[in-house]
């Protein structure tokens, strides 16, 4: 059983890479390779650690990950972002995992939502309706109809089956990742922040079939997490980016695969979300003295709308095409 690394950078993320980098020196099961997919039109870090190679691809968060892995010959690859600390046996304990519980894809749980402040909880619910689904659950995330998300209240050190891996730290199986398309998901680069671009990948890997997790207890830590959000966050324009985002990826994973009695529940689910969100981003422009809140929420809606009808979003692959 062999597993080699792909990060992806735009390799502007200075020490902290080269934290990750000494990181993954120290595993104590070293990998094949080290390949960092850097975007075209960047500069390669002026530092060398060990193994790492550069191979230049096209820039975009889903596209630096949706990619042939020519390079990689390995059972397994470690995908990860460019600002991860990893201890030394966090590569051991995922394989470990993968194998022990025949899952395809095993991650991290590098954002800790159960271990958030409670303004952060209400916050989470206020602008995306994110819940916990308790702790008796033998679930670490699950997707809901409405295309947010839920998760384990409590979780314990081990492995979790799970619906959505977070993309900082993600073990796949190579022939599996391969097989999943994830090139058809492109699309999501046309906004300039990829959003849920990691929720997109990995629910695709459970609705056709495969078997993903994650294993609590890593002792991995995010270095710079957010960093890379910090212009779209920064804009008033985030709000119309978020939007569209959302409604594209719920038609995408729960519409378009649904079918019947589901589908209705589905678009009652998502029509009460948007009129939440709407609510919610009218309150916040009104006290915030910011009209642009509610006015480009309703331009993101209507865009998503839009382009999911348009000749270009049909000529895409389909999310589901198993079973």
């Amino acid at each position: 059983m062999t597993y080699s690394i792909a990060i992806r950078t735009l390799g502007t993320a200075g020490y902290k890479f080269k934290q990750e980098l000494q990181s993954i020196a120290a595993q104590t099961i070293q990998p094949e390779k080290v390949i960092v997919y850097i975007a075209e039109g960047y500069a390669r870090p002026d530092f060398n650690v060990g193994l790492e190679e550069y191979v230049w691809v096209p820039k975009g968060m889903v596209a630096q990950r949706a990619l042939p892995y020519n390079e990689i010959t390995s059972d397994y690859v470690l995908l990860l972002d460019d600002d991860m600390l990893l201890a030394p046996d966090v590569a051991e304990k995922l394989l470990l995992a993968a194998t022990e519980h025949k899952a395809d894809c095993v991650g991290a749980d590098s954002y800790q939502h159960y271990a958030r402040t409670l303004g952060d909880k209400i916050y989470d619910f206020a602008t995306n309706l994110i819940v916990s689904h308790g702790s008796n659950n033998s679930w670490a995330f699950r997707i809901q109809k409405n295309g947010s998300f839920s998760y384990n209240s409590h979780p314990v050190p081990g492995y979790y089956d799970s619906q959505y891996i977070a993309g900082a730290v993600q073990l796949w199986k190579r022939d599996v990742l391969i097989s999943l398309h994830l090139e058809d998901e492109m699309w999501l680069d046309r906004y300039e922040f990829a959003f849920n671009d990691d929720m997109l990948e990995t629910y695709k890997l459970h609705i056709n079939g495969h078997k993903l997790g994650i294993l609590f207890g890593l002792d991995v830590v995010h270095l710079d997490a957010g960093s890379g959000s910090r212009p779209y966050r920064a804009s008033a324009r985030q709000f119309y980016v978020r939007e569209a985002s959302l409604f594209c990826l719920w038609w995408r994973m729960i519409y378009e695969p649904s079918r019947g009695m589901d589908r209705g529940l589905c678009v009652t689910s998502k029509m009460f979300k948007i009129f939440w969100l709407f609510s919610v981003h009218v309150i916040g422009g009104i006290f915030m003295l910011n009209i642009q809140m509610p006015v480009n929420f309703i331009k993101g809606f209507f865009d998503a709308w839009k382009f999911v009808h348009s000749d270009e979003y049909k000529r895409i692959g389909g999310y589901r095409f198993s079973g």
